[in-house]
Order: C-alpha cells, then sequence, then structure tokens
C-alpha cells in the first residue's frame, strides 16, 4: 500500500473547525477556573471550596453565549469586508461591462435619447376623458391604467422623481 499523495493548502482552511472548538473549550474552560477560583474562596489545603453546580453551570453557559456572541459579530463584519483583490476584481468587471456597452451601442451609450412631446394634459382633454369612461363600462382596473396618456408621460414623471432623489454634486459620493 502506498501512502497518499499529500495536496497543498494555500490557507489554514482544514483546519479552522478544529481551531474553532479549540477556542469554544477555551472559553468554557476559562469560565469554569475563573468560578472554581473566584473570590479567594481556598480551603485550607488549597483547593477551592464551596462550589455550587448551578453557579458552575450558569457560569459556562453565560460564558458560551459571550463567545457565540462575540463569534457571530467578527463573523458578519469580517464578512461586509472586501479584501484589494476582491475590490481590485468588481473593478475589472465594471469597466469590461462598461467598455462593452460602448462598443455595441457607440460613444453615445451614456446619453439618454430624447423624449418625444406627448400630448399635454388640459382640463378640456380631462373632461373629454371622464364622458368617454361614463360611456362605457369601466372598472376600477381600468380607471387605474387609463389615468396617463402615454409612456412618455410616464417617463417623464420618473425622470423628474429620479432628478429629485438623486444627490447633488457637492455631496460626498459613496
Amino acid at each position: 500500500m502506498q501512502r497518499p499523495i499529500p495536496h497543498r493548502a494555500d490557507s489554514i482552511g482544514p483546519w479552522l473547525d478544529s481551531l474553532g472548538f479549540l477556542a469554544w473549550l477555551g472559553s468554557i474552560t476559562t469560565a469554569a477556573l475563573v468560578y472554581l477560583f473566584s473570590n479567594d474562596g481556598l480551603g485550607p489545603d488549597g483547593t477551592p471550596t464551596d462550589i455550587k453546580g448551578w453557579g458552575l453551570l450558569l457560569t459556562i453557559f453565560f460564558s458560551e453565549h459571550i463567545y457565540l456572541l462575540v463569534t457571530w459579530g467578527v463573523g458578519i463584519a469580517i464578512s461586509k469586508l472586501d479584501s484589494p483583490g476582491m475590490q481590485k476584481e468588481r473593478a475589472e468587471r465594471f469597466q469590461v461591462r462598461k467598455r462593452y456597452l460602448q462598443e455595441s451601442l457607440g460613444e453615445n451609450a451614456m446619453e439618454l435619447p430624447p423624449l418625444m412631446e406627448s400630448e399635454k394634459i388640459t382640463r378640456a382633454s380631462l373632461e373629454e376623458d371622464a364622458r368617454q369612461s361614463t360611456l362605457k363600462a369601466s372598472g376600477p382596473v381600468d380607471q387605474f391604467w387609463n389615468r396617463q396618456r402615454s409612456w412618455e408621460e410616464s417617463a417623464k414623471v420618473g425622470m423628474r422623481l429620479i432628478e429629485q432623489m438623486a444627490p447633488k454634486e457637492g455631496k460626498k459620493q459613496q
């Protein structure tokens, strides 16, 4: 029988579970030792006295939960951070997409097409719409969808809302 070919590991990934277990065991052991030797409760022979089982278990329980909360918090904090390599890769992908868009749509790829003029809403047009809606049977669904004249009007309203919500040039960009 031959010895298996060793696989090279670039990180400590295979050992993370073992190290996590040792850290958890260490937190429980430390809590137990702190409880056992707290308050200078040493007997005449140097051993701890007056040990209550419920106190020991309660100390271990709280220590374990503090350990789990800290582990959870550190995990969330680290997951929100990007490594410089990931930031560089994301920037490169963005540049590739931007370049592809400019090549496929031309130099004016980032400019918005001009919107055509749509029918203006006047009092007379609103009255005519109301008259037309009473002539035919229309439910609340039809009234909702017939409220705007055309898609151009919807696009203009949307652009105006986006411009109002867009951050100003002077503010710091994130």
